[in-house]
Protein backbone atom coordinates (compact mmCIF):
# COMPACT_ATOMS: atom_id res chain seq x y z
CA UNK A 1 0.00 0.00 0.00
CA UNK A 2 1.22 3.81 -0.62
CA UNK A 3 0.02 7.01 0.44
CA UNK A 4 1.60 10.08 -0.02
CA UNK A 5 1.05 13.72 0.13
CA UNK A 6 -0.83 15.75 -2.82
CA UNK A 7 -0.12 14.02 -5.67
CA UNK A 8 2.89 12.01 -5.64
CA UNK A 9 2.57 8.00 -6.48
CA UNK A 10 4.48 5.42 -6.59
CA UNK A 11 3.81 1.49 -7.47
CA UNK A 12 6.05 -1.40 -7.21
CA UNK A 13 5.46 -4.92 -9.45
CA UNK A 14 4.94 -7.29 -5.59
CA UNK A 15 2.68 -8.19 -3.12
CA UNK A 16 2.98 -4.79 -1.53
CA UNK A 17 4.90 -1.92 -0.63
CA UNK A 18 4.57 1.42 1.12
CA UNK A 19 6.23 4.89 0.90
CA UNK A 20 6.41 7.40 3.50
CA UNK A 21 3.93 10.20 3.18
CA UNK A 22 6.43 12.77 4.42
CA UNK A 23 8.35 11.91 0.82
CA UNK A 24 8.96 14.54 -1.41
CA UNK A 25 10.03 12.62 -4.82
CA UNK A 26 8.98 9.38 -5.66
CA UNK A 27 10.36 8.07 -8.70
CA UNK A 28 8.68 5.71 -11.41
CA UNK A 29 10.61 3.59 -13.75
CA UNK A 30 9.35 0.72 -16.33
CA UNK A 31 10.76 -2.40 -15.24
CA UNK A 32 9.85 -3.83 -18.53
CA UNK A 33 6.86 -2.59 -21.15
CA UNK A 34 3.79 -3.32 -18.99
CA UNK A 35 5.42 -2.68 -15.34
CA UNK A 36 5.87 0.19 -13.32
CA UNK A 37 8.09 0.44 -10.34
CA UNK A 38 8.94 2.55 -7.72
CA UNK A 39 12.06 3.37 -6.55
CA UNK A 40 11.89 2.99 -3.13
CA UNK A 41 9.12 0.20 -1.52
CA UNK A 42 9.10 -2.39 1.11
CA UNK A 43 7.96 -6.03 -0.22
CA UNK A 44 5.47 -8.28 1.51
CA UNK A 45 5.72 -11.95 0.47
CA UNK A 46 4.07 -13.44 3.93
CA UNK A 47 0.83 -13.00 5.59
CA UNK A 48 2.51 -11.28 8.59
CA UNK A 49 4.65 -9.46 6.24
CA UNK A 50 1.64 -8.16 3.85
CA UNK A 51 -0.12 -6.79 6.80
CA UNK A 52 2.74 -5.34 8.23
CA UNK A 53 3.40 -3.46 4.93
CA UNK A 54 -0.83 -2.91 4.86
CA UNK A 55 -0.78 -0.99 8.49
CA UNK A 56 2.31 0.79 7.48
CA UNK A 57 0.71 2.07 4.49
CA UNK A 58 -2.65 2.73 6.05
CA UNK A 59 -0.91 5.26 9.04
CA UNK A 60 0.95 7.18 6.19
CA UNK A 61 -2.58 7.68 5.20
CA UNK A 62 -3.08 11.66 5.07
CA UNK A 63 -6.49 13.02 6.60
CA UNK A 64 -7.28 16.21 7.98
CA UNK A 65 -11.02 18.56 8.86
CA UNK A 66 -12.98 20.93 6.51
CA UNK A 67 -16.16 22.53 7.38
CA UNK A 68 -17.77 19.24 5.95
CA UNK A 69 -15.93 16.47 6.01
CA UNK A 70 -14.30 15.66 9.75
CA UNK A 71 -11.60 13.25 8.45
CA UNK A 72 -11.65 14.31 4.64
CA UNK A 73 -9.09 12.26 2.75
CA UNK A 74 -5.88 14.14 1.79
CA UNK A 75 -3.76 11.64 -0.27
CA UNK A 76 -4.93 9.19 -2.94
CA UNK A 77 -4.30 5.34 -1.63
CA UNK A 78 -3.41 2.34 -3.39
CA UNK A 79 -3.47 -1.33 -2.24
CA UNK A 80 -1.18 -3.69 -5.00
CA UNK A 81 -1.17 -7.53 -4.71
CA UNK A 82 0.06 -9.93 -6.85
CA UNK A 83 -1.28 -13.58 -6.86
CA UNK A 84 0.78 -16.61 -8.08
CA UNK A 85 -0.24 -19.95 -9.10
CA UNK A 86 1.84 -22.74 -10.33
CA UNK A 87 0.94 -26.13 -11.42
CA UNK A 88 1.95 -29.03 -12.91
CA UNK A 89 -0.06 -31.59 -15.17
CA UNK A 90 0.84 -35.34 -15.05
CA UNK A 91 -0.69 -35.64 -18.13
CA UNK A 92 1.49 -33.63 -20.45
CA UNK A 93 4.41 -33.16 -17.64
CA UNK A 94 3.54 -29.42 -18.62
CA UNK A 95 3.95 -26.34 -15.70
CA UNK A 96 1.48 -24.22 -15.67
CA UNK A 97 2.44 -20.35 -14.27
CA UNK A 98 -0.45 -17.68 -13.86
CA UNK A 99 -0.15 -14.53 -12.05
CA UNK A 100 -2.91 -11.53 -11.48
CA UNK A 101 -2.08 -8.01 -10.40
CA UNK A 102 -4.75 -6.43 -8.06
CA UNK A 103 -4.47 -2.74 -7.38
CA UNK A 104 -6.87 -1.33 -5.02
CA UNK A 105 -7.41 2.59 -5.61
CA UNK A 106 -9.23 4.77 -3.20
CA UNK A 107 -8.90 8.27 -4.60
CA UNK A 108 -9.68 11.33 -2.29
CA UNK A 109 -12.66 13.56 -3.51
CA UNK A 110 -13.13 16.52 -5.21
CA UNK A 111 -13.26 19.50 -3.51
CA UNK A 112 -14.84 23.32 -3.94
CA UNK A 113 -13.12 25.89 -1.88
CA UNK A 114 -16.47 27.38 -0.91
CA UNK A 115 -18.05 24.64 0.61
CA UNK A 116 -15.11 23.02 2.72
CA UNK A 117 -14.01 26.38 3.67
CA UNK A 118 -10.30 24.98 3.23
CA UNK A 119 -7.53 28.10 3.47
CA UNK A 120 -3.58 27.27 3.86
CA UNK A 121 -2.23 23.76 3.29
CA UNK A 122 -5.55 22.45 3.17
CA UNK A 123 -6.16 25.17 -0.02
CA UNK A 124 -2.95 23.50 -1.12
CA UNK A 125 -3.51 19.75 -1.24
CA UNK A 126 -7.37 20.62 -2.42
CA UNK A 127 -5.81 22.01 -5.60
CA UNK A 128 -3.21 19.43 -5.53
CA UNK A 129 -6.33 16.75 -5.22
CA UNK A 130 -8.02 18.12 -7.92
CA UNK A 131 -5.60 18.31 -10.26
CA UNK A 132 -4.67 14.90 -10.23
CA UNK A 133 -8.03 14.13 -10.70
CA UNK A 134 -8.76 16.49 -13.59
CA UNK A 135 -5.57 14.59 -15.20
CA UNK A 136 -7.20 11.00 -14.70
CA UNK A 137 -10.32 12.27 -15.18
CA UNK A 138 -8.78 13.47 -18.95
CA UNK A 139 -7.11 10.12 -19.37
CA UNK A 140 -9.92 8.01 -19.29
CA UNK A 141 -12.19 10.39 -21.10
CA UNK A 142 -9.43 9.35 -23.85
CA UNK A 143 -9.77 5.85 -23.47
CA UNK A 144 -12.95 5.98 -23.58
CA UNK A 145 -13.23 7.40 -26.58
CA UNK A 146 -10.79 5.29 -28.32
CA UNK A 147 -12.86 2.05 -26.93
CA UNK A 148 -15.88 3.97 -28.83
CA UNK A 149 -14.74 4.85 -31.80
CA UNK A 150 -11.93 2.39 -32.35
CA UNK A 151 -10.02 5.47 -33.88
CA UNK A 152 -5.79 5.27 -32.06
CA UNK A 153 -4.59 8.51 -30.55
CA UNK A 154 -2.40 9.84 -28.24
CA UNK A 155 -2.81 8.56 -24.14
CA UNK A 156 -1.74 11.10 -21.72
CA UNK A 157 -0.59 8.40 -19.57
CA UNK A 158 2.57 10.66 -18.30
CA UNK A 159 0.36 13.74 -17.61
CA UNK A 160 0.84 13.09 -13.35
CA UNK A 161 2.26 10.05 -11.52
CA UNK A 162 -1.52 8.61 -11.00
CA UNK A 163 -1.68 7.98 -14.62
CA UNK A 164 1.72 6.25 -15.35
CA UNK A 165 1.19 4.18 -12.13
CA UNK A 166 -2.49 3.05 -13.25
CA UNK A 167 -1.69 2.89 -16.85
CA UNK A 168 -2.10 -0.81 -16.60
CA UNK A 169 -5.08 -1.10 -14.97
CA UNK A 170 -6.99 1.37 -17.21
CA UNK A 171 -6.02 0.70 -20.33
CA UNK A 172 -4.26 -2.46 -20.28
CA UNK A 173 -4.82 -6.23 -19.85
CA UNK A 174 -6.85 -5.90 -16.94
CA UNK A 175 -10.47 -5.29 -15.89
CA UNK A 176 -11.96 -2.03 -14.55
CA UNK A 177 -14.74 -1.93 -11.33
CA UNK A 178 -15.29 1.95 -9.75
CA UNK A 179 -17.16 1.97 -6.82
CA UNK A 180 -18.82 5.28 -6.44
CA UNK A 181 -19.40 7.15 -2.90
CA UNK A 182 -22.38 9.94 -3.05
CA UNK A 183 -24.59 11.49 -0.94
CA UNK A 184 -27.81 11.70 -1.39
CA UNK A 185 -28.30 15.52 0.42
CA UNK A 186 -29.29 18.77 -2.01
CA UNK A 187 -26.20 20.77 -0.73
CA UNK A 188 -24.21 18.12 -2.68
CA UNK A 189 -26.22 17.62 -5.87
CA UNK A 190 -23.52 19.45 -8.20
CA UNK A 191 -20.62 16.50 -6.61
CA UNK A 192 -22.89 13.48 -6.96
CA UNK A 193 -23.58 14.37 -10.18
CA UNK A 194 -19.60 14.97 -11.56
CA UNK A 195 -18.92 11.42 -9.52
CA UNK A 196 -21.37 9.67 -11.56
CA UNK A 197 -20.33 10.83 -14.92
CA UNK A 198 -17.10 10.14 -14.22
CA UNK A 199 -17.68 6.74 -13.62
CA UNK A 200 -20.06 6.60 -16.46
CA UNK A 201 -17.07 7.39 -18.71
CA UNK A 202 -15.06 5.04 -16.74
CA UNK A 203 -17.53 2.13 -17.57
CA UNK A 204 -17.00 2.83 -21.27
CA UNK A 205 -13.73 2.20 -21.38
CA UNK A 206 -13.32 -1.54 -23.24
CA UNK A 207 -10.40 -3.86 -22.35
CA UNK A 208 -9.68 -7.13 -23.90
CA UNK A 209 -8.14 -8.97 -20.71
CA UNK A 210 -6.61 -12.49 -21.35
CA UNK A 211 -5.43 -14.79 -18.56
CA UNK A 212 -1.65 -14.12 -18.03
CA UNK A 213 -0.37 -17.79 -17.94
CA UNK A 214 2.86 -19.14 -19.00
CA UNK A 215 3.39 -22.57 -20.14
CA UNK A 216 6.50 -24.65 -19.70
CA UNK A 217 7.50 -28.09 -20.30
CA UNK A 218 9.23 -30.69 -18.05
CA UNK A 219 12.49 -31.38 -19.49
CA UNK A 220 12.63 -34.61 -17.51
CA UNK A 221 9.33 -35.89 -19.05
CA UNK A 222 10.47 -35.37 -22.35
CA UNK A 223 13.50 -36.92 -21.71
CA UNK A 224 11.31 -39.64 -20.83
CA UNK A 225 9.10 -39.57 -23.80
CA UNK A 226 12.30 -39.70 -25.81
CA UNK A 227 13.23 -42.80 -24.38
CA UNK A 228 10.07 -44.51 -24.24
CA UNK A 229 10.13 -44.07 -28.50
CA UNK A 230 13.85 -44.67 -28.27
CA UNK A 231 12.97 -48.40 -26.51
CA UNK A 232 9.76 -48.72 -28.87
CA UNK A 233 11.52 -47.94 -31.94
CA UNK A 234 14.14 -50.58 -31.16
CA UNK A 235 11.54 -53.19 -30.56
CA UNK A 236 9.86 -52.49 -33.83
CA UNK A 237 13.10 -53.24 -35.62
CA UNK A 238 14.49 -56.19 -34.27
Amino acid sequence: MLTTRKQDFGNRKNTAFAIDATATALLLRHRNSATVTLSLFNDGDTDISLLITYRTGLSNRRIGATSINSESSRSHTVFTCVVESRCKSTADGMSRFKTSRINLVDLAGSERQKLTGAAGERLKEAGNINRSLSQLGNLINILAEVSQTGKQRHIPYRDSRLTFLLQESLGGNAKLAMVCAISPAQSCRSETFSTLRFAQRAKAIKNKAVVNEVMQDDVNHLRQVIRQLRDELTVSTC
